[in-house]
């Protein structure tokens, strides 16, 4: 069994459009850390098998090494941010057995980064690495939110406000309420509500919070 080295480990975890995502990438270059998009690996898996992951998802050596060959490629390529395969992912994600196939290969990942690595997603701080050594749980109002989404998508397609606000408030309920894994902050994460405040402020804040533990 791998076993951790002396690094720093971030890990950020909260709902769709909070920022965690922009937060983390900010943090790994400041620090000269590496990045781990957790919400990837979910995406990667929807890509290669689509729905059928679901019934049953075995991860061998091979595919092992396709996953992180694939994790190291853009994280922004669009392959793995249009709906169809976010909405497959959000499914897959919501299985016991795929969440658990891909620990070991996360864990892999956090205890080869040298000097530290910062990840996010659902479940990072409470799941995939509890033993963290600063923990961060970033949110918004939904409204905020969706106004975050509509933003974005306003660049890529149109689509209406409210439908974006019903799909964040969706997303919300599944990743809270699902069984295993569910959104949670865990009680020693510095809680973060970025509904009136900017991503420069969100950095700045959170960079000094973490300056005092390194």
């Amino acid at each position: 069994m791998t076993t951790r080295s002396n690094n720093f480990v971030i890990t950020i975890d909260g709902p769709s459009a909070s920022g965690k995502g922009s937060l983390a990438r900010e943090l790994a270059s400041f620090f000269n850390f590496q990045y781990l998009d957790t919400g990837k690996l979910y995406r990667i898996i929807a890509s290669i098998f689509g729905i059928s992951a679901q019934y049953n998802l075995k991860i061998d050596s091979h595919l092992e090494e396709k996953i992180l060959s694939l994790l190291l490629e853009d994280s922004n390529a669009a392959s793995y941010h249009n709906e169809d395969i976010g909405k497959i992912a959000s499914i897959l994600a919501r299985h016991e057995h795929i969440r658990l196939a891909l620990l070991p290969i996360q864990r892999q990942i956090i205890y080869s980064a040298k000097p530290g690595i910062v990840l996010d997603g659902r479940d990072t701080s409470s799941v995939v690495f509890p033993e963290s050594d600063f923990k961060i749980f970033i949110t918004a109002q939904t409204s905020i939110r969706a106004q975050r989404r509509f933003k974005e998508m306003l660049y890529k397609k149109k689509e209406m406000y409210k439908k974006i606000h019903q799909k964040i408030v969706q997303r919300d309920i599944r990743d809270t309420y699902r069984k295993f894994a569910p959104l949670i902050k865990v009680k020693d994460a510095l809680y973060v509500n970025t509904s009136y405040m900017n991503k420069e402020q969100v950095f700045l804040f959170i960079k000094e919070k973490i300056k005092t533990y390194l």
